[in-house]
């Protein structure tokens, strides 16, 4: 009988499609082998890769997004999954941090610190009133300081400074005659008791209402407490040797006159009133205080002057420069007598403070007027400012055309008569109107009339008698 073999179990035949395969041994070939070695190298290179380098790159992105955080770049949605990803547990980790952290004892103080903020009512009362008293004492120093300031500083416009002492003529002196003393002293008189009922009752204002005892808001500065009276009359005060008087003009106008206001005013009258009675003030007493008073005030007018031909507007504004002819003048035109009566205050300011501003503003009115062809030699009330035509054929001695020819004939005696060229301005002008305007009444009596389209109306005022 043939022996078995050796196997003890079936053998089977393994088929792939109906295509019997031969069993082969059970070890890998060695070209699985490096397969197997390289995709296991490939694994362990990107491992070791993202071990080394994945730290950088969290850092990159999540530093990337603290940035665009503080630029206010990061979404709503991006915060709200920031909010969601820091859970409790991170909290409590975070606690844990900051217990660790802190010194000793912190945590305590805090919470004794946050439990004294969590007041009752009463308690909350009292905080706030004894905040609301340290608010009012630090009020009440603050206010006791600037009013040392202020104080300080009024003290200090106190103090007088003098160019000079004053020049001849100006005080002193008794008459001889004893009837011109007798005079002289009720002149006095009078003026003390305009001025004791002034200083009672209008203090400050421009103008005083002996009747009323109240102070005129309706006069040509209006209700502005710019203390026309006192500066009109504080050389005169100072003449009459009123030493109490004089200190108190003096001391208000240092303390209290200010043109930082937002207001018409007429450039001719703050220039005759203020800037003219400043300087005379400043004559008598060398006291720079009005010199650099009446400085501020011209520097504030000087904006009236920027027309084509340098003959100044009306009206100015001396808060915001802004300037205007007045409504009622013939075709906005400015008037001659107010053109014409700036020349001693510019002229003696710029001699005063060195700067030739002034002087040059009223030499250019000067020299235009000179040169200007007049009618019949005549120069009529009315001059408009941008064209340089005149006006309307009015000519007078009187109001609009008195103190034009006034000044002529001072700005040639201040000159100390050397002016000729404003001399013979004003020997053509008298010419003129000698020819063509004065006349003598069937009474006997001799008058300037007034010169209208070349006829002459039979009046003259009073105010022809600056002329």
């Amino acid at each position: 009988m043939a022996a078995r073999p050796a196997h003890s179990l079936p053998l089977y035949q393994r088929y792939i499609n109906g295509v019997p395969v031969h069993l082969k041994r059970k070890t890998l070939r060695l070209q699985d082998k490096y397969i197997i070695l390289f995709l296991f190298g490939i694994f362990t290179i990107v491992f070791t890769c993202a071990f080394l380098f994945l730290p950088n790159f969290q850092e990159k992105v999540f530093g990337s997004k603290i940035k665009r955080e503080k630029e206010g770049t990061v979404s709503f949605r991006e915060d709200l999954f920031r909010i969601e990803a820091h859970n409790s547990s991170y909290l409590r980790g975070l606690d844990k941090i900051k217990s660790e952290t802190q010194p000793p004892g912190e945590h305590n103080k805090l919470n004794v610190l946050v439990s004294k903020m969590m007041l009752s009512p009463d308690n909350a009362g009292a905080l706030k009133s004894e905040i609301q008293s340290d608010k009012e004492l630090f009020l009440k120093k603050y206010r006791e300081m600037k009013e040392e300031i202020k104080r300080k500083e009024l003290e200090k416009l106190k103090k007088v400074n003098k160019d000079h002492e004053g020049h001849l003529g100006g005080r002193g002196g008794m008459p001889s005659d004893p009837d011109v003393k007798v005079q002289r002293d009720k002149i006095k008189e009078m003026m003390l008791h305009a001025w004791n009922g002034y200083k009672k009752y209008g203090w400050g204002a421009n103008e005083h209402r002996p009747v009323s005892k109240r102070p005129n808001l309706e006069g040509i500065f209006g209700a502005n407490s710019l203390g026309t009276t006192i500066v009109d009359a504080v050389d005169t005060l100072y003449i009459m040797e009123l030493h109490d008087q004089y200190g108190d003009a003096r001391d208000w106008i240092a303390q209290n006159l200010n043109f930082d206001i937002s207001a018409d005013l007429s450039v001719f009258e703050t220039n005759i009133r203020f800037v003219g009675g400043l300087l005379s003030a400043y004559a008598l007493t060398g006291d720079q205080m009005f010199k650099i008073k009446a400085k501020d005030i011209a520097d504030r007018l000087l904006p009236a002057f920027k027309t084509e031909t340098g003959v100044p507007l009306a009206v100015i504004n001396p808060k915001t420069g802004s300037t205007h002819n007045y409504g009622w003048v013939s075709g906005g035109s400015s008037v001659l007598a107010e053109v014409g009566s700036l020349h001693l205050e510019f002229d003696y300011l710029s001699a005063v403070t060195g700067d030739s501003v002034y002087k040059d503003k009223v030499m250019r009115i000067r020299r235009f007027l000179k040169d200007l062809e007049k009618p019949d030699g005549l120069y009529p009330n009315y001059l408009h400012p941008v064209t340089g035509k005149w006006g309307q054929n009015h000519v007078s001695m009187g109001a609009l055309g008195d103190s034009f020819y006034e000044y002529l004939l001072k700005q040639w005696l201040m000159s100390n008569k050397t002016d000729t060229e404003v001399r013979q301005m004003y020997d053509d002008a008298m010419k003129a109107v000698f020819e063509r305007m004065l006349v003598k009444s069937k009474g006997g009596l001799t008058y300037f009339a007034e010169f209208r389209n070349g006829r002459l109306e039979h009046k003259m005022d009073h105010l022809a008698c600056f002329s």
